[in-house]
């Protein structure tokens, strides 16, 4: 039954619920209020958490990087190690089996095991009594090259103190004149007292040349250069060390130098040049190698020779203030030398002895020419070479 009370009742049920859904959409409001702002923490955490990710992210790279460089240097070191172990491997053999003759490989055993490598590549490269000598050869392939092509020696290892453009334009003229007296693209080359590489470089340079070439000395330091080096570019070129004594090279060498054979097989070679290595040698060592030289050719193969010769015309200058070695010292054979105190310094033939004892070894004199020494550096060269100069020809 409806009554005052009853539309009161209605009205008061209806603001009720007004004021219940204002509050109820303030309280939705203040909610969506709440979770705006945790909505915008959360994404202000979560771009912390994207930032950090990046620069999590970057340092991982960084660490990579750093990483790739560690082992790029690690390589790199490892190779260094390699070409040294080669090296000293190198100095301790006699050089390739088809060139090399068996009378060499004795020696070569006794001088392997002076410097045996016992771990090539590693910590254990060598015995303790050679790590001074293997942080030298390392320091020594550390090598440059000239013109970014050709690999040129370190100061250390060099006699002359030459600039690398210097040392290129020698070995370019020792091809030259190797080619002069009967090179060829494809000859047979051997090079005694090869030292530390002039000739061969001078052969890498002539790309036409397609032959062969071993190459030999008694030091040690030069040898392992040029097997790290040189022959790490071409293996057709071979080294080999011969550890035969000299006053002033190599005083405490093991091997007689008069009766040591050179390591190349008999008849195996074209072309053998000798540099500025007589110009070093007393006579029964030059007898010596005159017969091996001899054994080594062809028949019909060069020996392209230098000396300082003299004569009983050439005498007074040869002994003068103006010649580069003045020749003022007589020995009892025959010889003449610089200094009493290093007689190998430099040391003087007369031309007839040179003659007969070239041909006492089977070898035929095919040309003299005198070069300018005695007349000093500073002279007018004229087309001459430096030291005098003999081709022979085995008959």
């Amino acid at each position: 039954m409806a009554g005052p009370w009853t539309g009161w009742g209605c009205v008061g049920s209806v603001r009720r619920v007004r004021v219940g859904a204002r509050q109820t959409v303030s309280v939705a409001a203040l909610i969506a209020l709440a979770a705006a702002v945790l909505a915008g923490g959360a994404a202000a955490v979560a771009g912390v958490a994207a930032l950090s990710s990046i620069l999590v992210g970057l340092a991982v790279l960084l660490l990579a990087g750093l990483q790739v460089i560690v082992v790029l240097n690690l390589r790199r070191t490892s190779r260094q190690l390699n070409q040294v172990a080669r090296a000293i491997e190198a100095a301790t053999r006699t050089g390739s089996e088809g060139l090399l003759s068996d009378p060499s490989r004795q020696s070569a055993e006794q001088l392997r095991a002076d410097v045996a490598p016992t771990n090539a590549g590693s910590e254990g490269l060598l015995s303790d009594p050679s790590r001074q000598w293997a942080e030298q050869l390392r320091a020594d392939v550390a090598t440059t090259t000239w013109n970014g092509r050709l690999p040129v020696p370190p100061q250390t290892i060099r006699f002359m103190q030459d600039t690398d453009a210097s040392f290129v334009t020698t070995a370019r003229t020792l091809v030259a004149v190797l080619a002069r007296n009967g090179l060829h693209d494809t000859s047979d080359v051997l090079d005694v007292g090869c030292g530390y590489g002039r000739l061969a470089v001078g052969l890498l340079d002539r790309q036409e040349f397609t032959g062969t070439y071993l190459g030999f000395d008694i030091l040690r330091r030069h040898i392992a250069w040029c097997s790290a080096v040189v022959t790490n570019v071409d293996p057709r070129f071979v080294f080999a060390l011969l550890d035969v004594r000299n006053e002033r090279y190599n005083p405490e060498g093991t091997l007689d130098p008069a009766t040591t054979p050179f390591p190349a097989a008999s008849a195996s070679i074209e072309v053998c040049a000798l540099f500025s290595v007589f110009t070093h040698l007393y006579r029964s060592t030059v007898e010596h190698y005159l017969s091996e030289i001899a054994r080594a050719l062809r028949p019909g193969g060069v020996a392209v020779t230098t000396w300082l010769l003299f004569d009983d015309e050439r005498l007074a200058a040869v002994a003068s203030d103006d010649s580069e070695y003045p020749l003022r010292l007589q020995g009892t054979d025959g010889t003449r030398f610089m200094l009493a105190e290093d007689p190998l310094r430099a040391i003087g033939y007369p031309t007839q002895d040179v003659v007969t004892m070239a041909r006492k070894a089977g070898l035929e004199v095919v040309e003299v020419e005198l070069g300018y020494w005695v007349e000093g550096h500073t002279a007018d060269a004229n087309g001459r070479e430096f030291q005098d100069m003999v081709t022979l020809r085995r008959t």
